[in-house]
């Protein structure tokens, strides 16, 4: 169950624009900090806004006793290393630069 939440999230992750990109917006700050989005939040102009659900999930994902910690660690990556080109898309593979993070995740998540 929780290998697939470690799925969803990432999904979760990149389908809400990342929180994060190459200006600055408040969005990309509470990625870096770790801090989940408000409803509405986008950074690249271009990318789905996040829902409740993602909002939800992320707050679950973080408050986690066993994982939370690594969860909100491959966040703050995910969220310091994705940037938006002029089209307002996602440029970055956060998949390789996070990848010491998304392992870390999905050890704990999977009981590893």
């Amino acid at each position: 169950m929780m290998k697939k939440a470690f799925a969803v999230t990432a999904a979760m992750f990149l389908a809400v624009g990342s929180f994060a990109c190459s200006s600055s917006s408040d969005a990309a700050s509470k990625a870096a900090d770790g801090d989940c989005p408000a409803v509405g939040d986008k950074v690249c102009s271009a990318e789905d806004a996040a829902t409740q659900k993602d909002v939800d999930q992320c707050n679950t994902l973080k408050g986690d006793a066993k994982c939370g910690s690594a969860f909100t660690s491959y966040y703050k990556c995910l969220g310091a290393n994705v940037s938006c080109d002029s089209s307002g898309k996602n440029t970055e593979d956060t998949t390789k630069v996070c990848q010491t993070e998304a392992k870390a995740y999905s050890d704990c998540s999977s009981g590893t």
